[in-house]
């Protein structure tokens, strides 16, 4: 009998319970504050994130205003680290 890892018989789950991209969708909400850095996180939290749009709630208008400089560098960072295109455009709330 040959034993599999559990996270192998986790993947094998997921992909046939027909999850997996709500799964990879959520890692970026968990990984916005890595991704983000401590002063951006400090100022913001993301909400969630509904066909490729990350929601990200934001403290205050100053806050809105610099985060839009840095929208696709934060989604191209967060696409690299799930792996693959999962944010599409970020929403600041």
């Amino acid at each position: 009998m040959q034993f599999q890892l559990l996270n192998d018989v986790l993947n094998d789950l997921i992909k046939n319970l027909g999850i997996e991209k709500q799964i990879t969708e959520n890692k970026a909400i968990i990984y916005w504050p890595i991704i983000a850095g401590p002063k951006i996180a400090k100022n913001t939290s993301a909400e969630r994130i509904k066909d490729g749009i990350l929601f990200i709630k934001v403290k205050s208008d100053v806050w809105r205003n610099e985060l839009l400089f840095y929208k696709k560098d934060l989604i191209e960072k967060l696409n690299t680290k799930l792996g693959k295109r999962i944010v599409l455009d970020i929403i600041l709330v």
